[in-house]
């Protein structure tokens, strides 16, 4: 078995994308330009080009007024350019010449889709995405593959608290939405690392859920639901959480400060009469060698007093920082 091979391939994943007006428009559109043919006959050296051809002679249309394509899981599409001649080719309906003999009928873009609902909402808090990427684009991915988003709280231009995104979303199943995701950026590399490789950055990104709604009552009786709305009320259950933590740590998963860049040189070249002064360069702030090993998570002895500590509490507070 190889990486890559068929049967290690997932069975399925959903994608949740929030419907727009444009995706309404083009859907519409699409349904008024657009016919599938039916073929009572259809020779079988005959394809897209002859049953373009046939329509344009029948109809009298200019080449441009029409395109034929393979389709799947109809065989062929047949799309024109306005929908006054769509109407004119529904009039005409059935078309015959060739060897061929077709009827078409309307296209709709609900033909092959299933329906769902969803019932738990929840409110989502997005911990650490860089200040450079909030966009809707970038929220949507974050979240897309479990949770399909209603709106955005937080205002991602002109943000009053830059700690993290707000959001209200609903999901299927408040159980698979994970705890953190890595948020991967990927950069064009040089030109000889091209064709074997791709380079990136990727972000540690924490996903808050401090307020679930329930709504599966409304399952039992979906009909009473929609004529009295007022008669469904959710569960809602509340979720302790903190910055920079996932749900099930208790500690910082990233150090909570960036640790400081020096210069070796600069510690050889002091006097020995200087040292433990002046320690911008080869001494931190708390006076430990900048070359000894840096202590990331300075937190040792301190256990007893972090798992008393108040929600909402950063990496750079438990640091001891104010």
């Amino acid at each position: 078995m190889a990486i890559g091979d068929p049967h290690t391939w997932p069975e399925v994943e959903t994608i949740f994308v929030s419907n727009s007006f444009h995706l309404e428009h083009d859907a519409w559109e699409w349904e008024a330009c657009t016919l599938v043919p039916w073929a009572l006959h259809l020779p079988p050296d005959a394809g897209a080009r002859d049953i373009a051809s046939l329509i344009i002679r029948e109809l009298h249309l200019r080449p441009g007024d029409i395109a034929v394509t393979l389709h799947q899981p109809e065989p062929y599409l047949v799309r024109f350019d306005s929908a006054a001649h769509t109407a004119e080719a529904r009039r005409h309906g059935r078309f015959t010449g060739g060897g061929i003999d077709i009827y078409l009928r309307p296209w709709r873009s609900l033909m092959h889709a299933l329906g769902f609902r969803i019932f738990y909402r929840v409110r989502l808090y997005l911990d650490s995405i860089p200040s450079h990427t909030w966009t809707l684009e970038i929220v949507e991915r974050v979240i897309g593959h479990k949770c399909a988003l209603q709106h955005i709280v937080t205002d991602l231009i002109q943000p009053a608290d830059s700690r993290h995104i707000e959001l209200w979303a609903w999901t299927v199943d408040p159980s698979e939405i994970p705890k953190k995701v890595w948020l991967a950026f990927t950069h064009s590399p040089a030109a000889k690392f091209s064709i074997f490789s791709r380079q990136g950055t990727r972000y540690e990104v924490f996903i808050h859920m401090p307020l679930l709604e329930d709504y599966t009552a409304a399952a039992r009786n979906l009909q009473q639901a929609v004529d009295n709305l007022e008669s469904i009320t959710s569960v809602r259950r509340r979720y302790e959480w903190r910055y920079g933590l996932d749900a099930r740590s208790r500690f910082p998963t990233r150090p909570p400060w960036e640790p400081e860049q020096w210069n070796h040189d600069d510690d050889d070249d002091r006097n020995p009469s200087d040292r433990g002064r002046g320690r911008s360069s080869a001494y931190g702030a708390t006076g430990a060698r900048r070359d000894a090993p840096v202590d990331l998570f300075p937190f040792e002895g301190k256990i007893t007093a972090l798992t008393n500590l108040p929600l909402l509490t950063t990496p750079w507070e438990l640091a001891g920082n104010t």
